[in-house]
């Protein structure tokens, strides 16, 4: 018998979040019914927008009131507040096939408790595997199986709840590719990747943001975490100075020729404001790394 909770994080798309619950109630029901030995811990919805009612669902969800800080605030919101032995934190305009919760449980049955599972996304255009960032943090790197994944698919990866008194989303992320540094947070804290492809989830919606303000909290996400990365967990002084010499350059030729003037002044916005965050939280980051320093990435 393994204990799973679910989290949904969600903004303003209440149909889309209708959608999510019932396709993981009917996982539920399916794995119940075919004897899978699950044991539900909590059902969670934290919610980032205007009040909602959560009707015609046949399970209890808690709906908590979101941060209202973005993605990362409101990924950490569901883990203040929920418990089990693994935990699933997904998002709102996901939608998942009946025999999800069986075939997740069925793995987390026969895996360490340091194990972190996560399968792929569908849409479309078909199926995505989980990437790995390149030199410059886009993730366009697929993951190798036959080495130890520095990536996941957010929204359809298992987390031991062991995890959270080590590692954190990070807070001042209002939208952006949270797994891209959560996974090295993992790795330095010792916890390792397995992919399960058979483990999949429909992703359907897509951002209402203007294209504009998307692309902006993309990149400084995007640059933040890359900062962070060469500093923190890879400690490669080389790269995290080729990186801060050669990236606003290099980005903002590469948006100007795609928006512009408002290129220009965008590259420049992102990356100003994703190296004045990460120096005021470097020192903070540096104290964390020193209490884990018996540790180190796998």
């Amino acid at each position: 018998m393994l204990t799973l909770s679910i989290g949904i994080i969600t903004r303003n798309r209440y149909h889309d979040l209708i959608r999510c619950v019932t396709s993981i109630e009917n996982s539920i029901d399916h794995c119940i019914t075919n004897g899978g030995g699950l044991s539900i811990g909590e059902l969670v919805i934290s919610n980032d927008g205007s009040e909602i009612t959560v009707k015609d669902i046949r399970y209890t969800w808690k709906v908590i009131e979101g941060p209202k800080k973005g993605i990362g605030a409101n990924r950490n919101n569901i883990i203040d507040n929920i418990n089990g032995e693994y935990i699933l934190i997904t998002d709102d305009d996901m939608e998942f096939p009946v025999d999800f919760i069986k075939k997740s449980l069925e793995k987390l049955l026969t895996v360490n408790r340091n194990i972190v599972l996560t399968g792929r996304l569908k849409d479309t255009k078909g199926y995505i595997i989980p990437t790995e960032p390149d030199f410059w943090g886009y993730r366009r790197i697929p993951i190798d199986i036959s080495q130890q994944p520095r990536g996941f698919s957010d929204p359809v990866t298992w987390f031991p709840v062991n995890c959270f008194s080590k590692c954190r989303f990070d807070d001042s992320v209002t939208y952006g590719p949270t797994e891209m540094d959560f996974s090295y947070q993992l790795r330095f804290n010792g916890y390792e990747i397995t992919y399960m492809p058979e483990l999949w989830a429909i992703h359907w919606g897509e951002n209402r943001t203007s294209v504009t303000l998307n692309k902006a909290h993309m990149e400084f996400s995007r640059i933040y975490y890359t900062l962070r990365r060469y500093h923190s967990w890879e400690r490669s002084t080389l790269n995290l100075l080729l990186f801060r010499i050669l990236e606003l350059p290099r980005l903002t030729v590469a948006l100007t020729r795609k928006m512009g003037l408002k290129g220009i002044l965008l590259a420049f916005h992102a990356f100003v404001k994703a190296n004045v965050q990460f120096e005021r939280g470097k020192h903070s980051m540096e104290r964390e790394l020193e209490d884990t320093s018996s540790h180190s990435i796998i």
